[in-house]
């Protein structure tokens, strides 16, 4: 992982963008903070037709009782250490 300035991503920023596009963990520095540089692709911004789908399909299964409700943290731990 590098850790590179704000003049040096402005200087850079094509460059900087293949080594994220290659895997590479990029940290920029302004001041005292830092930020991270990650690709975000298309179908990250976008909801499908599979998606809104399976959103559908999962609210029907509610409607329909199909579904478990969990009210407290134990009944969740319990639920979850039966799976």
């Amino acid at each position: 992982m590098d850790t590179i300035t704000t003049r040096d991503f402005r200087t850079n920023m094509a460059s900087i963008f293949n080594r994220v596009d290659a895997g590479e963990r990029i940290l920029v520095r302004r001041n005292s903070r830092m930020y991270t540089v990650i690709p975000v692709h298309y179908d990250d911004l976008t909801v499908s037709e599979e998606l809104m789908e399976r959103i559908e399909s999962a609210r029907k299964e509610i409607r329909e009782g199909k579904s478990v409700v969990c009210k407290t943290e134990k009944e969740l731990n319990d639920f979850l250490e039966s799976l």
